[in-house]
């Protein structure tokens, strides 16, 4: 577990270096995020050459997994350099999802796909990443412009979501239910 929670480290650090050097790969996967296309050969290479300093052996295993983070990464985060470093604090997803839910202006349509998100296995067949991008793309009108979103607990989470007594998502229904 210690390893995999390095390599899911390692990946973070390569993408925020990669983003902070203006790697022409970022703009790619900004465009791919909610597309699903790791089998596009262009944006599978451009995914390869963003992460190349991590440890693969793991991303080669959950290849959509990670795939889906670092498009989410690159669609959602700036170079250090255009935010204040110092302010900077971290929002877990179920949370920023508590707040879209919990939101007076929020439709009781959008609370569905919530539900209905939570109750959709890990998958390969795309369904599960187009019910995340959907919410995702709507949840993040809610992150304040300091928040960072906690990719390694994302990961963590999204490897452990297919577990049979559906932890993770008791989790996350419960946060979503109860955020303030």
């Amino acid at each position: 577990m210690e390893e995999s929670k390095n390599t899911d480290i390692e990946f973070i650090k390569a993408l925020r270096t990669n983003l902070n050097k203006g790697h022409p790969a970022v703009h790619t996967l900004k465009r791919a995020f909610g597309t699903g296309c790791t089998d596009d050969l262009h944006n599978y290479i451009s995914f390869l050459s963003l992460i190349r300093e991590a440890d693969l052996q793991d991303i080669k295993f959950n290849r959509d997994l990670y795939f889906l983070i670092a498009c989410l990464f690159c669609a959602n985060e700036r170079p250090e350099g255009e935010t204040d470093a110092s302010k900077k604090s971290y929002v877990r997803t179920e949370q920023l999802f508590g707040r879209f839910y919990n939101d007076p202006d929020t439709s009781d349509t959008s609370r569905m796909l919530i539900q209905r998100f939570l109750e959709t296995p890990y998958d390969k067949n795309g369904t599960f990443e187009t019910e995340f991008t959907k919410l995702m793309k709507r949840a993040l009108s809610k992150k304040c412009s300091n928040e960072v979103l906690d990719y390694i607990n994302l990961i963590r989470d999204f490897k452990f979501w297919n577990n049979r007594e559906n932890k993770v998502q008791r989790k996350w229904a419960e946060t979503i239910i109860c955020a303030n």
